[in-house]
């Protein structure tokens, strides 16, 4: 399996920037003053973009105790069949094997990410720049540098501590938030329960997939 930082080198950077990336996630013109014309806000956001994968490519691995995998599985959306991206540890995988879970990476410093590896299964091959498009997005929330992240992560722990000390009702009501909608009948909720069951039966099927062929490729045994 290739680094991350290996697939970044490996693919065509025009292609992921211009036919994958600025297509997900388009340039925001109200970012921009008003006296920039969307000429230069494109030409300043290709800069940019160019300049953050270069560093991608180029920045020293940090080594960690942790083996990130990412892979691509498959789930629904907006009813129909669609491909999501999914990280996992090897550590988790010789534990829990297809029970591992998914794992959010925003917080984690851009050299390690970089260390982790990406999948050789089909589907995420054949999706490799998508999987990349989000790997981008999510080391650059906190800025192409993460020079935001350690502020960010400071409000977060001190949130987290405000909502301990803070009394939480144990009652929500949530009615006042759907009594514009008109009530389904039975037949309706129903088939609405059935529906997200069976979402949600697909893409746990196709991430269990993806995890078994993973732990075959490195020798783990499957549960």
């Amino acid at each position: 399996m290739k680094t991350v930082q290996e697939a970044f080198r490996s693919v065509d950077e025009n292609l992921l920037i211009n036919g994958y990336y600025l297509v997900e996630y388009p340039e925001k013109l109200d970012d921009f003053d008003d006296n920039v014309t969307i000429k230069e806000a494109k030409e300043y956001t290709q800069y940019q973009l160019h300049q953050y994968l270069h560093r991608l490519k180029n920045l020293p691995i940090e080594q960690s105790d942790s083996n990130g995998i990412f892979y691509m599985y498959r789930v629904m959306k907006d009813g129909m069949g669609d491909f999501t991206d999914g990280l996992t540890f090897v550590e988790d995988l010789k534990k829990d094997g297809v029970e591992a879970g998914n794992y959010a990476y925003d917080f984690t410093p851009q050299a390690e990410v970089l260390g982790w590896h990406i999948a050789d299964n089909e589907i995420t091959q054949k999706h490799l720049y998508d999987l990349l498009t989000e790997i981008m997005f999510e080391l650059s929330i906190f800025g192409y540098d993460q020079e935001k992240m350690e502020a960010e992560n400071n409000k977060l722990s001190e949130a987290i501590e405000n909502l301990d000390k803070a009394k939480v009702s144990e009652h929500v009501d949530l009615s006042d938030f759907f009594e514009d909608e008109v009530a389904q009948d039975e037949q309706e909720d129903q088939l609405e329960h059935a529906a997200i069951i069976a979402a949600g039966e697909y893409s746990e099927y196709s991430r269990r997939k993806e995890l078994t062929q993973i732990m075959q490729g490195l020798g783990i045994q499957t549960k």
